[in-house]
């Protein structure tokens, strides 16, 4: 069988077409058949009865019986191609008349009927059977040369007609071909066929899914090179001075300052990491409790900041259930908490409030700290956006919100910055309720 689609299909439907033909030529040889032997049947059971009602007719006027009667009769009323007989009670014949090809040495088929003449006599026509009559042999003959005959031109025309329905594939495989990585990811055929428009349908789907995988990954190789040049820079700056350096006090500070710088890188690389894994990574589908992904991230915090820091106040019910990622929310939450500490201080005053309204469940973290200027609340969900006003006291590559940005947009949910009533900032996580 051909490897290719449209030989394959030139070879089915020459399959379908000699299953046609043999069918169709079957059917019409047994009909033809059925009818030609109804038709003698009939004229030859007619024709006995003609011949009985003659024979009977001659008898009664000459006044001689039936045997007589049948030979004149049979004699004036011979057709060419039948044979009458009368025979009598034993079957032996008295009377007879005609013939035709093959009666006399007895070859071929013949086809008898009769009819009763009288008490003690049967009328009896015989002819050649039907079916075995030259002509209707030789139509047989001509159906069965149609046969092939048919069957090429049914492939021939067929093959012409799959190689122009098959056109629209050979469209599709053009415009996939001539596809790069910075054209427009689609193939832009506009096939007419319905079962094809939906193949194309979903392959520009697919691409446009490529498309924006490719693009999160071009920006991501993009910001990661742009980020991890400046501590890297810095860390061989450091490296240089630690090998310079001639005291224990020197050397000690570079090498503090080492930690330091690879402590914010790894932090850095960690949180590229996050972003790119919660802008691409599928979701599981597991039902999450807000609450006490609430005061996890409370007590995480709390362990980082130590018993020196003021406690972190927590409102919230025992349970409010979305849908999602338990650790990709875990660390959204975690980041906005982070975040109400860095700017709020250790004795800051920070609230955590989980939430529940109108199909919603809604986490907000609230501060006493410097706030966010009107201007930066659109932008400070954006990626290294770092607020003027705090950059110089503010530690971070500002990746932190819009990690929860991200998080909680692939959640089906939003996040806005606000004005707290402790005087500070206001983050708000809404997510659909399961």
């Amino acid at each position: 069988m051909s490897a290719t689609l449209r030989g394959r299909l030139v070879f089915l439907l020459g399959g379908v077409v000699a299953a046609a033909c043999l069918t169709l030529v079957a059917l019409a040889v047994l009909g033809s058949a059925v009818l030609l032997r109804r038709e003698q049947n009939l004229t030859l059971r007619s024709m006995a009865q003609e011949q009985c009602d003659g024979v009977a007719s001659e008898a009664r006027e000459k006044g001689v019986d039936l045997p007589s009667g049948a030979r004149d009769y049979f004699q004036e009323g011979r057709i060419s191609g039948f044979r009458f007989e009368l025979t009598d009670r034993s079957g032996a014949v008295v009377a007879s008349a005609g013939d035709f090809d093959g009666w006399r040495e007895g070859g071929g088929r013949f086809r008898v009927r009769a009819a009763r003449c009288g008490d003690a006599f049967t009328v009896r026509v015989i002819a050649r059977d039907v079916l075995s009559d030259s002509s209707v042999r030789l139509a047989g003959v001509i159906l069965l040369v149609a046969l092939p005959i048919a069957l090429l031109m049914g492939m021939a025309l067929g093959g012409i007609a799959i190689t122009r329905a098959l056109r629209p594939l050979d469209d599709l495989e053009q415009a996939a071909a001539r596809l790069t990585v910075d054209s427009a990811l689609a193939l832009g055929v506009g096939v007419r066929p319905l079962e094809l428009a939906r193949l194309e349908r979903s392959f520009d789907g697919l691409l446009e899914r490529l498309g924006a995988a490719l693009a999160i990954e071009r920006r991501f190789t993009q910001e990661a090179s742009h980020e991890l040049r400046t501590p890297l820079t810095v860390l061989r700056a450091r490296v240089d001075r630690l090998a310079s350096a001639r005291t224990e006090d020197e050397r000690g500070e570079h090498v503090a300052g080492i930690v330091r710088e690879l402590r914010a890188l790894e932090s850095l690389v960690e949180a590229l990491l996050l972003l790119a894994r919660s802008e691409d990574a599928p979701l599981p589908g597991v039902p999450v409790n807000l609450c006490d992904l609430a005061r996890n991230a409370v007590r995480r915090q709390g362990l980082i900041d130590g018993p020196d820091c003021r406690p972190i106040e927590v409102e919230a019910p025992d349970e409010i259930l979305v849908r999602g990622s338990e650790e990709l929310l875990d660390r959204a939450i975690g980041n906005v908490v982070e975040n109400a500490r860095k700017f709020s201080g250790s004795s800051g005053r920070i609230r955590l409030r989980v939430e529940s309204g109108e199909g919603r469940g809604v986490i907000s973290v609230e501060d006493d700290g410097p706030g966010i200027a009107g201007d930066a609340r659109a932008r400070v969900f954006e990626r290294f956006f770092r607020d003027p006003a705090h950059r110089a006291t503010s530690n971070g590559a500002g990746l932190g919100l819009a990690v929860v940005r991200a998080v909680v947009q692939r959640h089906g949910g939003s996040v806005t910055a606000g004005e707290s009533e402790l005087g500070g900032a206001n983050l708000r996580l809404t997510l659909p309720l399961l």
